[in-house]
C-alpha cells in the first residue's frame, strides 16, 4: 500500500567500518547531531504550545462577550429567521419554620401551616420569518400552582383542589393575533358566574384580536413608540460586553462538549457568578444605559441603587449553582440551565428555582396557519357586557 510521502520510512542508514571516521568529520557529525537534537526540542515545544495554547483557548478564550456578540451578529445580518424556544422553571417556595425571626407574625403564621408551594411554568413558541415580508408567531404558555398545605389548614381545602393550572395559547400573523384560553383556576368561573358571565363559553375557543385592538392595547403600555437606531444599539452591545467580560461578575470556569436534546453538539459553558461585583457592573451597566437612553430612563436612580443595603444583602443571600450555557460551533445559542436559592432571612423564606431554556430548529419553516373559526373578540366583549347588564338588573330586582 502506498504510504503519504511524510508517512515513509527511510531505508536505515548502512553503517561502513572502514575507513575510519577523521577527526575533522567526528566534528561535523557532533554538530549535526547536536543541531537534530535542538530541531526535535523546537518541534515538541511548538507542538505542545499548540496543543496548550488550543486548550486555552477552549476554556479561557470563549468569553461570554463573544458568545452574547456572535448572536447579536447572526440576528442583526438576519442569519436568524425562525427557531423554536423551548422553557421550563420551577420555584418551591418553603413553608414551615422556612422563615427567619424577625418576619412579620402574619406572614409567618401563613407559611407555617404550608408545608410548600411549587410553580411549574412552561413555555414552548415558535417564531417563524420564513417567509420574506411576514413574521409568524406561535406560543402556549402553562402555569401549574401547586400548594402542599398541612392538616387542619385553612388552605388544605385549596391544595385538595389540585394545582391551580392556567394555560394560554396564540398565535400572532401580520394584522391579526389570535388567542385561547384553555384552562383557568375553578374560582376564576365561580367568580365571573357571580357577574353574568358562564366562563365555560369562552374556553377552548380561538379568539380573533384585529391589528388596531392589538396597537390600542399595546400603547395603553407603551407610552413612546421609539426604535433603536444603528449606532443606540451598537452602544448598547458595547455596555453589555463590558459588563459580561470586565465586571467581573461572572467567569466561566469550565468547558464540555454536550450534545442536546435534539442531538445537536454543543460546547456547555460553565459559568460562576460573583454577588458583589455583580451589583457593581450591573450600576455601571444601568448608568451607561442611562447616556444612551437619558428620556426613557430619566426617572432610574443609579445612586440608589449603588448604595442599597437591601439589595447588597438580598444578593449574598442568592446562590446560583449549575450555571451552563449551550453554544454551537455556528455561533448560535442553544439554551441555558441553572439552580437558584434564596436562603431564608427576615421575612423572606427559603425559595429554589430550576430553570432551563432550548433553542432548537434553526431556520426550519413551519408553516404557521390561523386558526379556523375564531370568534371576534368586539362581539365577545359585546355579549360579556350585557351579560353582566342582564345580571345586574336581576341582582336589583332580587334587592327591591
Amino acid at each position: 500500500m502506498d504510504q503519504n510521502p511524510s508517512e515513509q520510512v527511510n531505508p536505515a542508514p548502512v553503517i561502513s567500518a572502514t575507513p575510519p571516521i577523521s577527526p575533522k568529520a567526528k566534528g561535523n557529525t557532533m554538530k549535526e547531531l547536536i543541531l537534530i537534537i535542538v530541531l526535535l526540542v523546537v518541534l515538541a515545544g511548538v507542538s505542545y504550545g499548540s496543543y496548550w495554547g488550543y486548550s486555552v483557548y477552549q476554556t479561557k478564550q470563549i468569553t461570554l462577550s463573544k458568545v452574547f456578540t456572535t448572536m447579536a451578529n447572526h440576528i442583526k445580518n438576519g442569519d436568524i429567521k425562525s427557531a423554536e424556544i423551548t422553557s421550563a422553571i420551577e420555584v418551591t417556595v418553603a413553608g414551615g419554620n422556612s422563615v427567619g425571626a424577625d418576619s412579620s407574625s402574619q406572614y409567618s403564621e401563613a407559611l407555617s401551616q404550608i408545608n410548600n408551594i411549587k410553580t411549574n411554568i412552561s413555555f414552548n413558541g415558535i417564531l417563524d420569518g420564513t417567509t420574506k415580508g411576514s413574521v409568524n408567531s406561535y406560543g402556549k404558555l402553562t402555569i401549574d400552582l401547586n400548594i402542599d398545605a398541612k392538616s387542619g389548614s385553612p388552605y388544605a381545602s385549596i391544595s385538595g383542589a389540585g394545582p391551580l393550572a392556567i394555560e394560554l395559547e396564540y398565535y400572532a400573523f401580520p394584522g391579526s393575533t389570535y388567542f385561547k384560553i384553555n384552562k383557568v383556576p375553578s374560582f376564576a368561573g365561580m367568580y365571573l358566574a357571580m357577574v353574568g358571565i358562564n366562563l365555560s363559553e369562552y374556553l377552548n375557543t380561538w379568539i380573533l384580536v384585529d391589528q388596531k385592538s392589538v396597537d390600542a392595547f399595546s400603547k395603553s403600555f407603551v407610552k413612546n413608540d421609539t426604535k433603536m437606531s444603528i449606532e443606540e444599539a451598537e452602544k448598547v452591545q458595547g455596555a453589555v460586553v463590558e459588563f459580561l467580560d470586565r465586571s467581573g461578575a461572572f467567569s466561566i470556569t469550565d468547558t464540555k462538549d454536550e450534545t442536546t436534546v435534539d442531538g445537536k453538539s454543543v460546547t456547555a459553558l460553565y459559568i460562576s457568578m460573583n454577588n458583589e461585583k455583580f451589583l457593581t457592573g450591573l450600576v455601571k451597566l444601568v448608568k451607561d444605559m442611562k447616556e444612551i437612553f437619558p428620556t426613557e430612563l430619566a426617572t432610574v436612580d443609579t445612586e440608589k441603587l449603588s448604595d442599597s443595603p437591601e439589595l447588597l444583602k438580598s444578593l449574598k443571600d442568592i446562590s446560583i449553582t449549575n450555571f451552563k450555557l449551550l453554544v454551537g460551533s455556528d455561533g448560535y445559542f442553544y439554551g441555558n440551565s441553572a439552580l437558584v436559592t434564596i436562603a431564608a432571612s427576615g421575612s423572606t423564606p427559603l425559595i429554589t428555582e430550576s430553570l432551563s431554556d432550548s433553542i432548537t430548529n434553526y431556520n426550519k419553516e413551519f408553516n404557521l396557519q390561523k386558526p379556523a373559526g375564531a370568534r371576534d373578540i368586539n362581539l365577545i366583549l359585546m355579549e360579556i357586557q350585557a351579560a353582566m347588564q342582564k345580571s345586574s338588573v336581576k341582582a336589583s330586582v332580587i334587592k327591591k
